[in-house]
Parts: structure tokens; sequence; C-alpha cells
């Protein structure tokens, strides 16, 4: 018990000291021999490729370049160039030691600000243009964003084009991530001068070559091996056994507020404390109470950091004296200096991490605010028919109008209100031969009853009161060309009479005329009714349903092909666009996304005037939202309400005026004077329309 007692008061020899030396530098060679089997899972080419990656489909950027510079901003220290390969972002490591600056590198090292410069710019200034470094590709646009530090600038972030300069848009995301590297490379730089100790080549590639993932929970376990476990008693064994072989106690303080005891860093990082001069009045009493159980009498703490920063402390307890001389205080801070750096490399990159994640997520934000990517109108195919429209059902539609247009049979249209009924029309007389003349188009829901017969067949002068001179009809007027009846279900059966008198027989009488016309005219109709369904009700005659249904061709709403909205979306705001004298880029994701979930009730139509307005009311080269709040509040469903004929309409009128005159038609007050038609006039629609004193009083 003497002898060893003896072995711990002693100081080493020479030889036991140069023994702790050789066992430690062989605890790190295995250590370096070990590290390198395990993988780095991240380093900054990896992030830089993952944040070209992300600009490439948002600003078209062809290629990306990270150059970063010595602290004399001489050389170039290191250079990563990202571009895309077979679709895939891939980066690489063109510059990996010094190289001096060229004319046209010092000149953008010397860049405080973003610059846009384009080749004629590079070859004006130098007779040259800006090549990358260690790379063949030569690019026409480029964009030099600087990387500050506490302003002071560490690199460059460079993007490259080809063909077109990088937008305004872009220029401002940029110069965000622009910021984010600056602070990223300005957290990864790692101190090349150790002032307490210098790390044989053993230990640093030791340091290198470790698995920089390792969360702060293994460290612990680390530390412990590193302290108190029993490799650190083998590679170390004669120090072990003269000094630390009664340490029972070891803790980690990973914050600077939390640690026991403070340091003079520019002294020593290693303090040693006895447990009985300690001020207990300046240290938590749970700490003495565990000392106490564990029954430990002196304290070896370890200071983590530098002068600059502390950023945490280890603590070692021992059940007897502790060997205060160099070997053990080289030794501890050789591992201090380890677990320093191992410290700093797992907190950089949990930040990295974390701002890899603010990046994506600006990206994402900043992505639905960026215009979408819109194939043209009808991608590598002509357009058809004057139409726009990429989508199966209208591939169907396009079908059947090629077999359709050349012939002279007669066509009904079917389809709900907006979805271009009139345009297939249009498309059908422009591919037919009767093109030469002008198509007639008759809206058989805007014209009264009273006025319809007149107004396809015409009249003879004075052959009804009013009837002041002969009218052409359309019927005539379409005489070896196309009418288009619009809104066919609209007609009075006393009128589909006559109309299908001229699909049989191909000829009119005037109203009031005795002399029949023949007539060579193809009937092109149109409905957004269920003609059956009107046929069983009795509105529609069956006859003339099928005479008009010889080829029907059936239109789909919009709904129903959403993926068409974004390329008619296109297509109006480039029309409206050119007619505002605006200029507009597209619509970003979301506003697209929105246009896609409308329902469009008004099909083609209401997207035409909500892309109007639109155009009118953007504020920038891309329209970022759709406000369908104000179509849609107006909006009626069919199924809420009934849509009145013209004749009930005028029947109704009339009624109310009636009802507010009490009945009276002629004179001051009368029915006829608010109307503003003839007494005779009125009776006569008085007794058409049914009306009668009892629907009065």
């Amino acid at each position: 018990m003497k002898a060893n007692q003896e072995n711990v008061d002693s100081e080493p020899t020479q030889s036991e000291v140069s023994d702790i030396k050789a066992n430690s530098n062989s605890y790190f060679a295995e250590r370096a021999s070990v590290e390198p089997e395990m993988e780095n899972k991240f380093t900054l080419g990896q992030l830089f490729q993952s944040i070209f990656g992300r600009l490439h489909p948002l600003f078209s950027v062809d290629c990306g370049a990270l150059i970063i510079y010595d602290d004399s901003m001489q050389h170039i220290t290191r250079a990563y160039i990202s571009e895309m390969s077979s679709g895939v972002p891939c980066c690489l490591e063109t510059i990996s030691d010094p190289v001096s600056l060229s004319l046209i590198t010092k000149e953008i090292c010397d860049f405080a600000f973003p610059v846009l410069k384009s080749r004629e710019n590079w070859i004006d200034d130098f007779g040259e243009n800006h090549c990358l470094p260690n790379h063949s590709s030569d690019y026409n646009f480029h964009c030099y964003i600087p990387l500050e530090n506490n302003g002071k600038v560490i690199g460059t972030f460079e993007l490259h084009n080809e063909t077109k300069e990088l937008s305004s848009e872009g220029l401002a995301f940029c110069c965000n991530i622009a910021d984010l590297l600056a602070s990223l490379l300005s957290t990864l730089q790692i101190p090349t001068e150790q002032k307490e100790v210098q790390l044989s080549y053993a230990e640093h590639a030791a340091f290198q070559q470790t698995d920089h993932t390792t969360d702060l929970g293994n460290l612990i376990t680390e530390l412990h091996l590193i302290s108190v476990a029993e490799d650190l008693h083998k590679t170390v064994e004669s120090f072990i056994l003269k000094s630390v072989n009664a340490v029972g106690y070891a803790e980690l303080f990973l914050n600077a507020e939390d640690i026991l005891f403070v340091a003079d860093l520019e002294k020593s990082k290693v303090q040693f404390h006895s447990i009985a001069a300690i001020d207990r009045t300046k240290i938590p009493a749970s700490y003495f109470n565990l000392w106490e159980k564990l029954n430990i009498n002196e304290l070896i703490s370890v200071t983590l950091g530098s002068e600059a920063e502390t950023i945490g402390q280890i603590l070692l307890g021992s059940t007897k004296p502790v060997f205060r001389q160099d070997p053990l205080v080289k030794i501890i801070n050789l591992a201090a200096d380890i677990i320093t750096l191992k410290i700093q490399n797992i907190r950089s990159l949990e930040k990295i991490h974390d701002q890899q994640i603010e990046v994506l997520n600006l990206s994402e934000q900043v992505s639905e605010f960026m215009p979408e990517n819109i194939p043209p109108e009808n991608g590598d195919r002509k357009p058809r028919y004057g139409m726009v429209g990429t989508s199966n059902t209208m591939d169907q539609v396009f079908r059947l109008l090629d077999r359709i247009s050349s012939s002279e049979t007669t066509v009904l249209i079917l389809g709900e209100t907006g979805t271009g009924k009139e345009l297939i029309a249009k498309a059908i007389h422009e591919a037919s031969s009767r093109r030469k003349r002008p198509m007639i188009k008759v809206n058989c829901a805007a014209i009264p009853p009273n006025l319809m017969e007149s107004e396809l067949f015409g009249h003879e002068k004075g052959s009804f009161t009013g009837a002041t001179e002969r009218r052409i009809g359309k019927f005539e007027q379409a005489h070896q060309s196309t009418i288009f009846l619009d809104e066919v279900g609209e007609l009075p059966l006393n009128l589909q009479v006559r109309l299908l008198r001229v699909l049989q027989e191909k000829e009119i009488e005037r109203v009031g005329g005795k002399v029949t016309i023949l007539t060579d005219v193809r009937i092109i109709s149109a409905t957004n009714r269920d003609l059956v369904q009107e046929v069983e009700l009795g509105k529609f005659r069956q006859d003339l349903y099928y005479r008009l249904n010889v080829f029907p061709i059936s239109l789909p709403p919009l709904r129903e092909r959403t993926n068409d909205v974004p390329v008619l979306a296109m297509h109006f705001l480039n029309l409206f666009a050119k007619k505002l004298n605006r200029d507009l880029q597209g619509f970003s994701k979301k506003a697209i996304a929105t246009l896609k979930a409308h329902s469009w009730p008004g099909n083609v139509r209401e997207l035409e005037h909500v892309i109007e307005r639109q155009v009118v009311l953007s504020m920038g080269p891309v329209i970022k939202d759709i406000d369908l709040q104000s179509s849609s509040n107006t909006l009626v469903s069919p199924t809420m309400t009934s849509v009145k004929t013209i004749f009930e309409n005028e029947r109704d009128h009339i009624f109310s005026v009636l009802e507010l005159c009490n009945g009276k038609i002629s004179g001051a007050n009368g029915a006829a004077r608010l109307l503003g038609v003839p007494v005779t006039t009125l009776n006569s629609k008085i007794k058409k329309l049914g009306l009668a004193r009892k629907h009065i009083f």
C-alpha cells in the first residue's frame, strides 16, 4: 500500500513521458485507421448541388458556381460547379488547391454588390468572355453575387445561362440564398492553428475522417471512452496507473452558462480542484451531494472552446489525489481539442441542416409565385381549327370536325353555355366549300317570337303593321352559304313547322308573300337544352329533332377537361396582354392550381372574362393569385330558379302594367301609353297572350 502511494506522489521519469506520448499517438492512429470507413453523410459540394437542383426549375438556371477566396483575396481556395446532367443536378469540385486570381476573377472578387454581365460586356472590358475555372462550358449571360461575412467578401455565388439573363425575381431570390451560403461558409471555417497543442498527423486524420453526423448524445459516450473507459486505460496505461486510475465520475456540460468552473483560457484549459477548497456558495448543493456519495476528493475541469467562445466543459472526478504535471495536462488538452472540434462540427452541421430546411421552405414558398411552366397551346402540334385544346375529349371533337367539314350534312352542336358552340360552327363553315360567302348567325333566344318569322324568312311590304318595306330574311341571305341557328331549342312550335319545311323542301315564303323562293342553305344548329327531354315534354317537334340531329357534336364542359385550363389561360393571357399592351410572363403555380380547382359553370367564356380581369388588375409580370370571389358571388345555380322564355316575360310584363293601370288600356293613364305601343297593338297582344280581366282583378 505504501509503495503504491509512492508511485502516485512521485513524478514520472522521461521514459514514462515518452511512453505516454507514444501510446497517445497510437490511440489516435488507431482511430484514424478506423474512421475512414465511416461515410461522410454531407459535404459542401452536396449542399451546393441541392441548392442548384432547386434553383434550376425555378429560374431556368443552366449552371451555378460557388467560388471561395483566401483571406488575402489573392487566391481561389475552392470552387464548386453544378449543372444538370441527364435531368439530374450534379456538382464538381474544380479547385481544391489555391489558384491565383486572373484579371477577370480579380474583377469579380472586387464586386461589392450583385452584378449582371453578358458575353459582350466581358469582351468589351477584357477582350474575352468569362470562363469557369477548369470547366469547358462557355455561357452568354452571367450573374455574380458576393458572399459577405461581417463586411468582408469571402466568396462569390455565380449563376450562368446560355439563352437569357436572370430575371429580377430570380436575382432577388438568389441574393437570399447567397446570404445563407455566406453564413454557412463562415460557420464551416475550422481554426488551422491550435495554440494550446499541435495535433499530430494521425490526430488530424482522426478528426477529419470522423463521422460528422454523430449527435451530441453519442458524443457523451465517446467522451467517457476518452476519459474513463478501458481503452483509454490501455492506451495510456502508465499514465493511468500513476495518475487517473481512480477516476470515478465524468460529466459534460454543452452550454457555456452551465459550466461550474470559469477558466482563463489564455493560461490553461485544465484546472485542478480539491473538493475541500471549493467555495460551496458558488456550486449547487446537488453536485456536492453526488461527489460525497461517490467519494470524490479531487476534480479536473477542462473548458472546451477558444479565447473567443466557450462552448462547454468536461468535469472529471477522482477518489485519490491527481498528478498535476505537464504529461497529464497535455494529454487532457489533446482530448479536449478533439472534442471541441467534434462539437463545433456537429453544431455546424445542425445549423447547415436547419438552414437547408429554411432554403427548401423558402424555395417552395417562392416557387408558388414563380411562372408556371405551361406547354404551348397545342404542344408540338399545329392549332386545330383555330381552337385551343389538348385533352382527349377535344381530340374527339377535332376528329369529328375532320369528317364533317368537307360535307354538306346538317350538324347539331350540343353543349353548355360558354363551351364554344359558335366557334365550332364557324370552324365547320370555314372548312367547307361554302366558306367564300359569310356564315349567317341567328340567336333564336334573342328575337321576340312575333318577330322571329320575319327575321328568318323575311316579309313583304305592308304584310303587317309597321312593315313599310320589303325585308330579306336570314335564309335568303344565307343562300349558297351556311346559317347558324344558335339556341334552336327556343323556337316556338309554329316556327318549328316552317323550319322543318325548309329542311325538307329547300324553299321558303316571305311573310305576306305569295312566291316560293328556292334556297341552298346548309343548316348548323346549336342548343344548351336536352332536346330529347324537350320532345318528351311536347316543347320541340320530334320530326324536326331528327332532321337537325343528323350529325351531332357534343362539346365537353371545361370542368371535364381541366388539363386544358392552363393552356386556355395562357392563350387568353397572351391575347389580352397584347391587346392592352402589357408585358406579362405567365401565372404562378398557386394561380394555376386555383384555376384548375374551379368548377367553371360559365365554361370557357367565364375563364376568358376572369383572365381579362386579371390582366387589367395585375401589378407585375406574373399573375400570382386569381380572385374568383367576385365572379362566384354573382352566379345563380340553374337548379335554384327556372329560366323564363321571351313569351313568358312579355306576358308577365304586360300583366304587371295592366295591373298597375287597373285594367285601363287607352287614355292618358292607360297601359298602351306606358308601354309605348298603339292601343290596337296592345289589344292584339292581350288576346294572343290569353289575358283577360279576370287575370287583372
